[in-house]
């Protein structure tokens, strides 16, 4: 008829208002069919919302060691999927990583460290966009420019303008 876990923590009105029966019918049907007087354990049981220090510990396992990969990793084409299965994971792991111990999400992450390592290499060398955009790991020149964009508030190019005009003021 209905699963207990659909009925966790409500009362019998409840259910019967979420079924469209009586109370006295839910009543019945939990004897009927589960053999339950009243509420089904289900309801009753808490769940606590507080993770295990296991699993606080293996998540901050995770998340720590892809920072790392994406810290070294950056220029290669890296996705959520890879990074979990290079560090024996799941992907909706990572997420659950990122989502307790970091500031970002692992997209966000990723995205921040090319566009940090793009604009050092658009600071100290004469490299063209598009390569600069290759080795920070975007195939995508525009997709580059656009992301850089969003980030600084500047284009690539006038970025790169701005810091050698700020370097030749300082000496």
């Amino acid at each position: 008829m209905f699963r207990l876990r659909a009925v966790e923590g409500l009362t019998l009105a409840q259910i019967g208002g979420r079924f469209d029966v009586s109370g006295a019918r839910v009543r019945q049907l939990l004897q009927l069919h589960f053999g339950l007087d009243g509420v089904p354990p289900a309801a009753t049981r808490r769940r606590s919302t507080k993770p295990r220090p296991s699993t606080l510990a293996e998540h901050r396992r995770l998340y720590l060691l892809a920072r790392a990969a994406v810290q070294r990793y950056y220029h290669r084409q890296l996705t959520l999927q890879r990074i979990a299965t290079a560090i024996a994971s799941s992907p909706r792991q990572m997420q659950r990583a990122y989502a307790r111990f970091g500031e970002d999400t692992f997209r966000n992450d990723l995205s921040r460290r090319r566009m940090e390592f793009g604009a050092e290499l658009l600071r100290s060398t004469s490299l063209p966009v598009r390569d600069v955009a290759r080795r920070v790991g975007c195939t995508n020149p525009s997709h580059f420019a656009r992301a850089f964009r969003r980030r600084y508030g500047l284009s690539p190019s006038n970025h790169r303008a701005r810091s050698r005009q700020a370097t030749r003021t300082r000496t």
